[in-house]
């Protein structure tokens, strides 16, 4: 897991909103990532995420996997301004491939920061990344005000 809670690093992600990207494979429970901007990329191969939390403004969840992520709270931050948040970049370039990003039963908030403010910003669940990019919502998906 990738936190960051204050001091010289927290001081640069906010004024630089550089991205970090923590890359991880496999099945992860109960973690949480933080970030501004590419926080969590799914490469390749299968992921499974559940009952975590993330927290970005640009692209949260981007790449080329086959990634699910189930009861996951997903937590708006506040973008520059002239920016939206994006919560998924999935990048699928082969119309063959069996790729993408599923979210099942989970919910995206503003963060208590970005909440007086969040009426000045878009706020859009992925854009494409690459040609034939895929992100899918399953059952139960919310947007908490």
């Amino acid at each position: 897991m990738w936190q960051s809670d204050g001091g010289v690093a927290e001081s640069l992600m906010a004024a630089l909103r550089r991205a970090l990207a923590v890359h991880r494979q496999g099945s992860h429970s109960r973690r949480k990532q933080k970030g501004y901007q590419d926080t969590l990329l799914v490469h390749s191969l299968r992921q499974f995420y559940r009952d975590c939390q993330i927290y970005s403004t640009i692209d949260f969840i981007f790449g080329d996997a086959s990634a699910v992520f189930q009861n996951r709270d997903i937590f708006l931050r506040r973008p520059m301004d002239r920016q939206a948040n994006m919560i998924t970049a999935q990048g699928r370039d082969d119309p063959n491939e069996n790729m993408g990003i599923s979210i099942v039963n989970s919910r995206v908030a503003p963060t208590s920061g970005f909440h007086a403010v969040k009426g000045c910003f878009r706020n859009y669940l992925g854009r494409p990344w690459k040609k034939y990019s895929r992100t899918v919502l399953v059952d139960g998906f919310r947007w908490l005000h």
